[in-house]
């Protein structure tokens, strides 16, 4: 979305109740890894004009923050987004500073959900076995991601 065209300086930050509706309505949340700075926009714009309601900025380069703050602020609201392979709480706080609205890693660190928890985000930890699911559940995890679900192939769900 344009500078031009947006109403406001911020987006408003979505909460858990609005990531909760958007997964369970899109089923989808783009991941954008090591998007190089000067393709951004051109990508943001992209999963805007296709309707996909959540994305992902991977914690994985030192231009995480900067990129997700700056979907954030393209996307205008039209996206709601998350860091994802976040793997410490301090990581979850810069993370939250950046705009995000939800937390995925790539497993269960159980401190990752708290602090995810204590900010006000959703959680989405990583898991793979059943037992794995159980206690990523009880540890507070909102969804549980099944990664790395290639390997276990469409018949295990």
């Amino acid at each position: 979305m344009s500078e031009s065209r947006r109403e406001h300086p911020d987006p408003p930050p979505a909460g858990p109740d609005e990531v909760e509706t958007r997964v369970a309505a899109g089923r989808i949340i783009a991941v954008l890894r090591r998007v190089p700075p000067e393709r951004l926009d051109l990508v943001v714009d992209a999963l805007g004009e296709a309707g996909v309601p959540l994305a992902e900025v991977t914690w994985d380069s030192d231009d995480a923050p900067r990129l997700l703050e700056r979907a954030v602020v393209r996307s205008d609201g039209a996206i709601v987004w998350g860091a994802g392979t976040v793997t410490s709480s301090e990581q979850v706080r810069a993370a939250a500073r950046a705009g995000a609205a939800f937390i995925v890693s790539p497993s269960l660190v159980s401190e990752v959900v708290r602090a995810t928890r204590e900010a006000g985000l959703y959680s989405i930890p990583g898991a793979f076995s059943p037992s794995e699911v159980l206690g990523a559940r009880l540890a507070g995890g909102d969804l549980i991601k099944v990664f790395p679900a290639v390997t276990l192939g469409p018949s295990y769900f």
